[in-house]
């Protein structure tokens, strides 16, 4: 199955959202179809800080309709402002997987 970068993604694109707080981060995959799909997500969640490190794996089906954007594997996890995570998030439909992109936003 090849796996395909963004933003050449085909009729699918995903994006993995952080978003950053004092005490912590949610996470989230969002996933946008140009015509309806169904098929898997999964999310890979690293965190490293002070208090340590820890690894968090989600997965899951996924289907979206025709121009829709949902978002599926909410994650919450609690890392200090300096703490590193590292997300590798994926979506798989009609033998190709997705590599998401990444953005994130800080309310510090």
């Amino acid at each position: 199955m090849p796996t395909i970068d963004l933003p050449a993604a085909g009729p699918a694109t995903c994006i993995v959202v952080e978003s950053r707080s004092l005490d912590g981060a949610r996470i989230a995959v969002r996933i946008t179809a140009s015509e309806a799909l169904s098929g898997r997500y999964s999310l890979q969640v690293r965190k490293s800080d002070a208090a340590g490190s820890a690894v968090m794996e989600q997965a899951g089906g996924f289907a979206t309709g025709a121009g829709e954007t949902r978002g599926f594997g909410q994650v919450l996890v609690s890392v200090a402002p300096a703490g590193e995570l590292v997300l590798d998030a994926r979506i798989a439909f009609n033998g190709t997987t997705v590599r998401c992109g990444h953005q994130r936003t800080d309310s510090l």
